[in-house]
């Protein structure tokens, strides 16, 4: 099955996408890793040792989903926030770059929760919220 993103953003050096979440129930849009790395302007040797470390130490996390453009590699939010905070600690990225994420992330979960009540959207974030960990 082909998967189209549920929203595009210019970041960085590139263009993100994010999809629906494939998990039941709620929670944040997953995002495209192949696209963050690629926005970060990681070089590509570090690009693949990302890949290959997020495919060894968070298999059940990620999803290989085929998308109009190709074969790309989807994660949770949680993944995208660690990558981006590393980035910034390593001077990788601007500390910008955290900010202008976050803009997107929510400009993804918009269209997810369009329509519904700010009960219904509040209820929705809080239990996304609390699946990713951030209850604990």
């Amino acid at each position: 099955m082909i998967v189209s993103p549920l929203h595009t953003a210019g970041l960085g050096k590139s263009t993100l996408r994010f999809f629906r979440s494939p998990n039941v129930g709620a929670d944040f849009p997953f995002h495209c890793h192949d696209d963050l790395v690629a926005c970060l302007g990681l070089p590509r040797e570090l690009r693949r040792f990302f890949k290959r470390k997020i495919a060894a130490d968070w298999k059940a996390d990620i999803r290989t989903i085929a998308t109009p453009d190709g074969i790309v590699t989807i994660a949770p939010h949680f993944m995208a926030q660690g990558l981006i905070g590393a980035a910034i600690d390593t001077r990788s990225a601007p500390s910008s770059f955290d900010e202008d994420y976050a803009k997107a992330a929510a400009d993804a979960l918009k269209i997810v929760t369009t329509g519904w009540s700010a009960d219904e959207t509040v209820a929705y974030l809080i239990e996304a919220f609390n699946r990713q960990g951030g209850g604990a």
